[in-house]
């Protein structure tokens, strides 16, 4: 990173957030999803969402990935370690879900555990980083 991320526009930030994610998921052999931007997220950090279906059997199953979603209130307000952290626990999520254990609904198992300890991610840390910046 040339730039103090610290010293970023917001625009900037998005757009590092975005090269992050394409390279971590790139890297990983997975498709390129949408990285998309909240000015609402006031729940949580980030977010991976994908599309459920129900099989022949009525049972939920996943279908598709769908997008990553990041607060724009954490990019502005957040640490560096933070925003990274939670990147990282998102396409953890991602990587569960799709390549590792895709015929499993994983949340934060022992499976996800797992694929964060693969990504040097600690997986639940943003969210001490979290309780400090939605006030």
């Amino acid at each position: 990173m040339s730039k103090n991320f610290y010293k970023m526009t917001l625009t900037e930030k998005q757009k590092w957030v975005k090269d992050f994610i394409n390279k971590n998921v790139s890297e990983n052999e997975m498709e390129i999803l949408p990285v998309k931007f909240s000015n609402r997220m006031t729940r949580t950090l980030g977010q991976f969402t994908f599309k459920l279906r129900y099989n022949e059997n009525m049972e939920r199953v996943k279908d598709r990935a769908k997008e990553f979603k990041i607060s724009n209130k954490m990019l502005k307000e957040a640490t560096l370690t933070s925003i990274k952290d939670t990147l990282l626990h998102e396409i953890a999520h991602y990587l569960t879900d799709f390549k590792y254990y895709p015929n499993e609904l994983n949340h934060h198992n022992k499976n996800f555990k797992k694929v964060c300890k693969m990504l040097n991610c600690d997986g639940m840390s943003q969210a001490k980083d979290y309780r400090r910046i939605k006030k």
